[in-house]
């Protein structure tokens, strides 16, 4: 893009950077340090706590990462047990066929083209421990070129001069309507869309925003070496790079620790490593999301400026029209980005029951490793230091007054009582129980109908937590991604699915769409859905007889029991009663010329049994 004043611009975003840095070391980077030392079970942040009985005792309790392993295996479930992450909706009939091309199309490139499972469980995992998980998204287009040289004929030359894929570099009339062509064939190799973690500490953004959409400036921030800066240069993706590598070599040091600090929050920095090979050294690069007036028309453009060491690598349009950065947090504040997190809910009940267990360890150990008394006028005390195996004592002394154990320490009785209450505490903030852990033996005697409505009280609070996920950067994430395929799928596209092609142009994504998160189901009541959509079948031979239901009712009745039960291939187990009529049908017709004779069998349904019960096959 046309920059009026470059210098300006820089000025500019500069500030905003500052201004962005100052708010995430302030205000993020102190929360996040806590709550990833919560999770890890920090021994130093113990120790800063409670030093006087560390200097005893060094055991950390780990409720924290404890609950969130244990709320993961649920989440998960949530979005990705047996049924397809999101439902696409067309908001008029027309669009409903796009909608269902399109559905597929999102899933095949979240879970094929893309480690979708994986990048959602770090998201989540980001969020649970630190109130702000983080994705990017972007669409990513790489092209491959080759050389050929052809014949053509004068039909052929004119359909591969009007290809835009087809560069013609040579034609050598060779008579008879055959020309010797030179060509050059561009050929899309991939295009698709890119999405990938950002670790919080990677991310700022503009303090006074509400959302990420509207933030007026967003940037990622990222530590790269200079040999990647040098290969985006040939690229003729950035300028300027000698004058980035010159500023770095001259503050090198600071940049290392810089950028180290941020990539690892949380641990213990090491000292700084001088890099002595140039391409592998260090450079931080802000990748800024933001709106500036450029060209001087008093408008404010969506704009990517790439940054590093004061210095404009790449001024670019931001053909996104926001920044393409999701987010989530599992306790949303209002009016903010930065959410709570499972750390925050649980910082107390982990240091209490941290310092109260070392202090039973120390009781214990005391007891056990009790201290005594010595009278040194009656027992030589060096024996009993140096723990002879002979103790040398003056003649006629009493070796119960020589000798004498100090007074036992009793255990509190209300110790672990408090410890129980903990627990439950714990149970109550997170609604993670040992109900729905299995952990808890003293639901075996209870009948089920009790056990369910134990699980269903605790998961309320993790259906909360999916539901908002679903309901924020999720629904943003793939809405997003529906725009990115109306952009830029500018050609013919073939996706395989389950070893069936699927043929995708660019007017099978036109229209208005809705996108729904299927993330309705909750943590423990997946096995009642299974029995409630169980008992609804057993209703549907009488609802057949009166008309009001169809085979393909029966047919998304089963489906759905199968997706219920985690299996996502419904077509091994089922047939859609509309292919199997299509198949019958094309079947009749082959059969019509023939002896007359109708086979026992059309696509596995029995033609006896339909005539008998008087129903047959559709026309």
């Amino acid at each position: 893009m046309k920059v009026k004043d470059e210098d300006k611009l820089l000025s500019l975003v500069r500030a905003d950077i500052q201004n962005a840095e100052n708010f995430y070391q302030q205000v993020i980077e102190p929360k996040l340090i806590e709550r990833y030392q919560l999770y890890n079970a920090d021994p130093e942040y113990y120790a800063r706590k409670f030093p006087k009985l560390f200097q005893r005792s060094k055991i950390t309790m780990t409720d924290v990462a404890d609950t969130i392993e244990w709320a993961m295996p649920s989440l998960m479930r949530i979005f990705f047990g047996g049924q397809d992450v999101i439902t696409v909706f067309g908001r008029t009939q027309e669009d409903q066929t796009k909608a269902e091309i399109l559905q597929e199309l999102i899933n095949f490139q979240l879970q094929r083209q893309n480690p979708g499972f994986l990048i959602f469980y770090k998201w989540f995992k980001d969020a649970l421990i630190g109130g702000l998980g983080v994705v990017k998204c972007y669409w990513e287009r790489d092209w491959e070129t080759e050389k050929k040289k052809v014949i053509l004929g004068f039909d052929e030359l004119q359909v591969a001069q009007a290809d835009p894929s087809v560069k013609i570099e040579d034609v050598q009339d060779l008579g008879n309507g055959l020309y010797n062509v030179s060509l050059k064939i561009t050929r899309v190799t991939k295009n698709q869309p890119r999405i990938e973690n950002v670790p919080p500490s990677e991310f700022i953004f503009d303090p006074e925003a509400l959302t990420i959409a509207e933030s007026p400036f967003v940037a990622h921030r990222k530590v790269v070496t200079v040999d990647y800066l040098r290969r985006k240069e040939k690229e003729g993706i950035y300028r300027n790079v000698q004058k980035v590598i010159e500023s770095a070599a001259q503050d090198d040091i600071s940049y290392i620790q810089q950028a180290d600090y941020y990539l690892k929050p949380y641990k213990k920095q090491s000292p700084p490593f001088k890099q002595e090979d140039e391409a592998r050294q260090k450079v931080l690069l802000y990748e800024c999301y933001t709106q500036h007036d450029i060209d001087g028309d008093g408008l404010l453009e969506n704009v990517i400026v790439t940054v590093a060491n004061n210095t404009i690598l790449r001024v670019e349009e931001n053909i996104y029209e926001r920044p393409p950065f999701f987010v989530l947090a599992p306790i949303l504040e209002p009016y903010q980005i930065l959410g709570k997190s499972f750390a925050d809910v649980l910082q107390d009940v982990q240091d209490l029951k941290t310092a109260l267990v070392n202090q039973i360890i120390v009781n214990i150990a005391f007891n056990n490793d009790y201290k005594v008394a010595v009278n040194d006028t009656l027992v030589n005390v060096q024996d009993i230091i140096t723990d002879k195996p002979v103790i040398r004592m003056k003649a006629g002394a009493d070796i119960r007054q020589a000798i004498m154990p100090l007074p036992m320490q009793p255990l509190a009785p209300w110790s672990f009582n408090f410890l129980e209450y903990l627990e439950g505490a714990k149970e109550n903030r997170t609604g993670i129980t040992r109900y729905n852990q299995g952990l808890d033996a003293r639901s075996l005697n209870k009948t089920a109908t009790g056990i369910n409505l134990i699980m269903q009280a605790a998961n309320q609070r993790l259906e909360l937590i999916a539901r908002i996920f679903a309901e924020t950067g999720v629904k943003e994430l793939f809405e997003f991604l529906v725009g990115l395929n109306m952009k830029f799928i500018d050609q013919k596209t073939v996706i395989r699915l389950l070893n069936k092609p699927l043929p995708i142009s660019p007017d099978d994504l036109s229209g208005e769409f809705d996108i729904i998160v299927n993330a309705g189901v909750g943590v423990g009541t997946r096995e009642a859905t299974i029995a409630n959509l169980q008992m609804l079948l057993q209703l549907y031979p009488q609802l057949l007889q009166l008309g009001i239901a169809t085979p393909k009712h029966v047919y998304n009745v089963v489906k759905k029991i199968i997706e219920e039960m985690g299996y996502k291939n419904v077509d091994d187990y089922l047939q859609d009663p509309e292919q199997a009529m299509q198949i019958a049908q094309m079947m009749g017709g082959i059969n019509a010329g023939s002896a007359g004779q109708t086979p026992p069998f059309v696509a596995g349904i029995p033609q006896g049994a339909n005539r008998k019960a008087g129903q047959g096959l559709p026309q």
